[in-house]
C-alpha cells in the first residue's frame, strides 16, 4: 500500500508532463523546437533545415540552396533552452567554427529576420470547453549603442549595465570597433538574440491583449496537435500588421517551461510578478486535470528525473 501510495504521488509531480501531449515532456526540457514547428504554416515561418553537428559542409551547402537560405543565418540547438549557443551565422567558415564547438547534436538553421518588432506572447486554451487567451505579452528591446560623436565603442558599451556579463565576449566580437568614436545619432544593435540573458531588455506589452491579437495567434498555433500552453516568439514588421497576421515570422514555439516575460518589465513589482507566476501555474494545472480527463497521460518521475539530468549535463 505504503509504494502505491509513493507511486501516486511521484506521479502528481508530473502533471505539467501532459499539457502538451505534441512536446516531449510538454515543452518542459528537451523537447525538440523543429519537431512541432513543422506543423506551422509556412507563411508565419522563416525557412529553415535541420542539421547535425558531423553533417558534411558540402550537404549543408547544398540544403541551404535547396531550401533558398543565404547567409545570414541563425543556428540554434534544436533542444536548446534560454539563448545558449544561439548565434547569428554571416559566412561559411563561421558556421564551420560553430558546429565544432557546439555541445548539442542537431541543430536548427534559419534565415535571420531583419523584421523590427520581436514579441514573446504566452497562449493558452482549454482542451474541454476550447476557451482561448494571451497572459502575457513581452517587447523585446535589443542590447544597443548609441554613438555621440565622441565616446567610443568600448565607453560607450561600459555604460550599459546589460552588457556588463558579456564585455570580454564584446571585446572578441567588436575588436574591429573597441576603440572607434561612434558618430552621433548612429545606433548600434550590439547582441542581435532576443534572450534575456544575452542583455535584452523585456518590456510589458501586455496593453497589446486584444480579440484581435488571440485571433491571428490562434491561426498560427491551431495546426499544432495536441498545444495547449506556450510563448510564441516572433518577429513583425510592425504592430499594424501583426494585428491583421500580415508579416509574422515564428522563431520559436516553447512549452509549459514558458515564463510570462512581461515580469521582466523593471516596473514590475515582486508581489505582481509572484501572483502571475502563480497564477500560470495554476493555468497549467487545470489544462493537465482536462487532458488527463481526455485520457493523456502524465510521463514517469523517472523519465523527467533522467531527462532533467540530461539537460543539466547539457
Amino acid at each position: 500500500m505504503y509504494g502505491l501510495v509513493l507511486a501516486v504521488r511521484a506521479r502528481s509531480f508530473t502533471y505539467f508532463t501532459n499539457v502538451n501531449p505534441c512536446m516531449k515532456l510538454s515543452g518542459a526540457i528537451e523537447s525538440s523546437k523543429y519537431s512541432y514547428l513543422q506543423y506551422v504554416p509556412d507563411q508565419y515561418l522563416p525557412k529553415k533545415i535541420l542539421i547535425t553537428k558531423d553533417t558534411p559542409i558540402k550537404k549543408i551547402e547544398q540544403l541551404l540552396k535547396t531550401h533558398l537560405l543565404e547567409y545570414p543565418l541563425i543556428a540554434k540547438p534544436d533542444t536548446g533552452l534560454r539563448g545558449l549557443e544561439i548565434e547569428v551565422i554571416t559566412q561559411t567558415n563561421e558556421l564551420l567554427n560553430y558546429l565544432k564547438r557546439v555541445s548539442r547534436t542537431d541543430i536548427l538553421i534559419q534565415e535571420f529576420i531583419e523584421h523590427p518588432i520581436e514579441l514573446g506572447i504566452l497562449y493558452s486554451k482549454t482542451p474541454l470547453n476550447n476557451h482561448k487567451k494571451i497572459s502575457s505579452v513581452t517587447l523585446k528591446e535589443f542590447l544597443s549603442i548609441k554613438g555621440d560623436g565622441v565616446s567610443t565603442f568600448r565607453a560607450l558599451l561600459s555604460k550599459n549595465i546589460r552588457a556588463e556579463k558579456q564585455f570580454d565576449f564584446f571585446k572578441i566580437k567588436y575588436q574591429s570597433l573597441w576603440d572607434t568614436v561612434i558618430d552621433e545619432g548612429k545606433t548600434i544593435r550590439v547582441e542581435p538574440i532576443g534572450n534575456h540573458n544575452r542583455g535584452t531588455k523585456f518590456v510589458n506589452a501586455n496593453l497589446l491583449i486584444t480579440p484581435k491579437l488571440v485571433a491571428v495567434v490562434d491561426e498560427i498555433v491551431k495546426h499544432i496537435p495536441g498545444f495547449y500552453y506556450g510563448r510564441i516568439d516572433l518577429k513583425a514588421q510592425s504592430i499594424r500588421k501583426l494585428m491583421n497576421g500580415e508579416e509574422i515570422r515564428v522563431l520559436e514555439i516553447n512549452g509549459v517551461n514558458s515564463e510570462p516575460t512581461h515580469i521582466y518589465d523593471s516596473n514590475t513589482t515582486l508581489v505582481s510578478a509572484y501572483n502571475d507566476i502563480f497564477s500560470h501555474m495554476n493555468t497549467i494545472y487545470e489544462i493537465s486535470k482536462q487532458n488527463k480527463t481526455q485520457g493523456e497521460k502524465r510521463d514517469s518521475l523517472k523519465t523527467l528525473l533522467k531527462e532533467t539530468h540530461k539537460h543539466f549535463s547539457y
